[in-house]
């Protein structure tokens, strides 16, 4: 490869810039390193090498919403000093096929930087779905962002700009000044001034959109023939065939009447005519949510493990992206995209205390620069932020906004109390104790004050043990769940929640059960774990005490055992009942011999859970008085009372398994080839 000199140099500088750029961005997002690296790798030719691209690079991203996605991708053009060519287009303003004010402007924006390296961020692209329901849409307004995704080649011809009817309209207007005999000169108007300004006066009375810088009653002065409002736009047109618009302005001026309205009729036919701009040495990055992919972005109980939803987003790979993007888009728009498909992960624990442990870094910070004084966090701050804004599903905004409304809300008092009555501080130490900030100040490592803020809580008050009928009867119902699917799969709980900020949870137990294989087993452990509660407040409570909240267990029961044996073929039969693929012959019959066996199978798992709760009556009974005093259970103190009160002697001698250790699919394979060996 032979390449001059000074663009081996360039490239040499440019890939040292973008091996700082990648490691400086992973020092601002939390949690995203493989996602940065991933990012980097695909983009890297193109930063270097820009002019080697026959078409765009088009990088999809995709994610729940809060995850970083688009402040990335404005902090990688910045930190590559691509600010100035970075075009960012909300595709949610684009969908109406009659906004012709915001085409307009991409249309400016994509001409201005035609044939250059850019980055184009086409965001909230799940808006422009061309499928709902299965019935294809014809969406005219987001043509030209298929086109540009496409070939990179985008033509404007269907989005012409009104200046082009302004043009008409002005060639109409200036003909009638030729043909009533005004004569015009090098560009302006010598000879019949006031014909030329009552034809151009009459014209704006109906021509509202007109807009001359002439003074009709001023004193006479010289007329260009072309006003001069209109020359900039006219430039536009030709500014491929003139250097400066200095030199177009003095073509203008060397035109005569009938030079300028042959001028003029060329402008129009320009304007109509197919304009192509170039973005082919761009970078396309398309950004959306999927709810056909992370599905679990409904969900807003803040309680939720965000690591449990972490590694399942970590799972999500480019097949399943596309087969979400089916149900949103045509196939061949879906090649359009390409297969550079990179998937967000949820946050996860680490990256939210990540997160939380910088934002208030930044807060000293300021502190200190503005203040000359220290401000040093206590670590119960940083727990509690966690526990006031994180929302596993909504990402990092909700984190931020509780930082300003717990933290920075209360820098303004904290100066003035400062400044009043002790200005020698130059220490500040922040705790939080019993919902009240305590704010420490020392001067010269002496204690002077500590100043007590009451804090602006939202959700500690609701996490509140209540100790009542209510959380005693939830406490009884989630521990049945914990106990029976811990016992049965040998797999621990993530947490149990007896009070919950969620209006319509009194409570849960989040479950650790892999999903990414679904057996008879797995569904008979489920279906065990599910009938747990109903179970535990009968066995506690006594029959005429069961709540009418196990009814949606019962239910949820019902419709796993129904679904396994009549859709899933895992009954006694292989046939699949109640497939919407064909009709099945004597289906009464079918179904009533299939929901016997639906019933045996849940009283078979309710037998397995009534044996297992009864086993462990004095496990179930003191998980459940600590659940009704206090509001949440962790892992470890799950497994705490387990190994202190079961009746299982297996749960301290063998232990517990992780979910991935739950099959043995290949230990039995490979024992059948060993024993075949033998």
């Amino acid at each position: 490869m032979i390449l001059s000199e000074e663009k081996q140099k360039e490239l040499v500088k440019k890939r040292g810039n973008f091996q700082k750029v990648s490691e400086i961005l992973k020092t601002e997002f939390f949690g995203l390193d493989n996602i940065i690296d991933e990012i980097m790798n695909t983009i890297e030719s193109w930063y270097l090498y820009p002019e080697y691209q026959t078409r765009p690079l088009v990088v999809n991203l995709w994610g729940m919403t809060g995850t970083g996605k688009t402040s990335l991708v404005r902090r990688l053009s910045e930190h590559l000093k691509m600010d100035d060519k970075f075009i960012h287009i909300d595709m949610g303003e684009q969908v109406s096929d009659y906004n012709w004010g915001a085409r307009s402007k991409i249309e400016e924006a994509l001409v201005f930087r035609d044939k250059e390296a850019s980055i184009i961020c086409l965001d909230e692209f799940q808006l422009c779905r061309t499928i709902v329901d299965k019935l294809e849409l014809d969406r005219v307004g987001i043509r030209l962002f298929w086109e540009l995704i496409d070939t990179g080649m985008v033509s404007t011809s269907e989005f012409l700009s009104t200046s082009t009817d302004d043009f008409k309209a002005l060639l109409n207007v200036l003909r009638q000044c030729i043909v009533q005999n005004v004569m015009i000169k090098d560009g302006m108007v010598v000879d019949g001034k006031d014909k030329y300004l009552s034809i151009i006066k009459y014209a704006q009375t109906y021509l509202s959109m007109w807009q001359f810088d002439i003074d009709f009653d001023g004193p006479d002065e010289e007329l260009r023939f072309i006003p001069e409002s209109y020359m900039s736009e006219i430039y536009e047109l030709f500014a491929d065939y003139f250097e400066t618009p200095d030199e177009f302005e003095k073509f203008i001026l060397s035109l005569d009447g009938m030079e300028t309205i042959k001028f003029l009729k060329e402008a129009v036919k320009k304007g109509q005519s197919n304009r192509k701009i170039d973005m082919r040495q761009s970078v396309i990055f398309v950004i959306g949510n999927l709810d056909e992919v992370f599905q679990m972005s409904h969900e807003h109980n803040p309680d939720i493990d965000p690591d449990v939803f972490y590694q399942h987003t970590l799972s999500i790979n480019s097949t399943q992206i596309k087969e979400g993007l089916s149900q949103r888009f045509r196939i061949e728009q879906i090649a359009r995209l390409g297969n550079n498909h990179i998937a967000y992960p949820a946050l996860s624990s680490n990256a939210y205390k990540q997160l939380i442990e910088n934002e208030l870094k930044k807060i000293s910070e300021r502190f200190t620069k503005q203040t000359f004084s220290d401000l040093l966090f206590d670590k119960s701050i940083n727990d509690l932020i966690y526990s006031e804004g994180v929302f596993p599903f909504q990402g990092a905004r909700p984190v931020l906004t509780s930082v300003v409304r717990l933290i920075d809300s209360n820098i303004g008092s904290l100066v003035a109390a400062a400044l009043n009555d002790y200005p020698g501080t130059d220490k500040f130490v922040w705790y939080y104790r019993n919902q009240r900030h305590e704010v420490v100040f020392f001067e010269k490592g002496k204690q002077l004050n500590v100043m007590t803020i009451k804090a602006q809580l939202q959700l500690e008050s609701l996490r509140e043990s209540r100790n009542n009928n209510r959380q005693a009867l939830v406490a009884v119902h989630e521990c049945g769940h914990a106990i029976t699917t811990a016992l049965s799969t040998r797999i621990l709980p993530l947490k149990i929640i007896t009070v919950s900020p969620q209006n319509d949870s009194g409570g849960f137990c989040q479950t650790n059960m892999p999903d990414d294989i679904i057996s008879r087993r797995n569904i008979r452990d489920r279906i065990i774990s599910v009938l747990g509660g109903y179970i535990a407040e009968k066995l506690i409570f006594g029959e005429d005490n069961i709540s009418i909240g196990s009814g949606t267990d019962l239910a949820k029961a019902s419709f796993m055992a129904n679904e396994s044996i009549k859709q899933q073929g895992l009954g006694s039969s292989m046939v699949v009942i109640d497939s919407n693929e064909f009709e099945t012959k004597n289906c009464s019959r079918c179904n009533y011999n299939y929901e016997d066996e639906a019933e045996t199978l849940i009283n078979n798992c309710k037998d397995d859970a009534v044996k297992i709760l009864q086993n462990n009556r004095e496990l179930l009974i003191q998980m459940a008085r600590h659940l009704t005093t206090n509001s949440k259970m962790e892992k470890d103190e799950i497994k705490q009372f387990i190994l202190k009160y079961s009746a299982e002697e297996w749960v301290r001698t063998d232990g517990f398994i992780e979910p991935k250790d739950y099959y043995d699919y290949k230990d039995i394979l490979f024992k059948k080839i060993n024993d075949r060996s033998s």
